[in-house]
């Protein structure tokens, strides 16, 4: 899928970023590993932060889902939202980020589906509108904090 969507995976593998070398990129500059103020958003992202923490530790995964959830909180903190969890009380909100998006009323406005950018701008756009429409209770939107679908309960 993404071949037919136009990326070229050969130019990426020649002149692409080394995971860790990425990974320590974003500890130079204070984007992950510090108290930062910054709220992470993402769509089912345990495979997200999986990755994210593998390349950020250079090690394998933790075994236990408490660890693993520990190393997410050190590394991204505690302000971390995923829109599919977010989404489980209200039941006529279901499937992909493109059918929330749709019920929602929210459109894509840049690039096609499946692809990390377009993705990324819909997920914080489907974010925004979910806060405002269902969260607007600062203490109710915490408590939806440091839950990673489907790792979360």
């Amino acid at each position: 899928m993404l071949k037919s969507r136009g990326l070229n995976f050969e130019f990426h593998r020649v002149e692409g970023i080394l995971s860790y070398d990425f990974a320590q990129a974003m500890l130079d500059i204070g984007l992950v590993g510090g108290a930062n103020e910054i709220h992470w958003v993402t769509f089912h992202g345990a495979y997200d932060f999986g990755y994210l923490i593998k390349a950020l530790t250079r090690s394998t995964l933790p075994d236990s889902l408490q660890d693993f959830l520990n190393l997410v909180q050190l590394y991204f903190g505690t302000h971390v939202y995923d829109v599919k969890h977010m989404i489980k009380p209200f039941p006529y909100l279901f499937g992909g980020l493109e059918a929330i998006a749709a019920r929602i009323r929210v459109c894509r406005v840049l690039g096609a589906g499946h692809q990390a950018g377009s993705d990324s701008l819909l997920t914080q756009m489907v974010h925004a509108k979910i806060k405002a429409d269902y969260f607007q209770d600062a203490e109710l939107y915490e408590k939806v904090a440091e839950k990673i679908h489907p790792l979360a309960n």
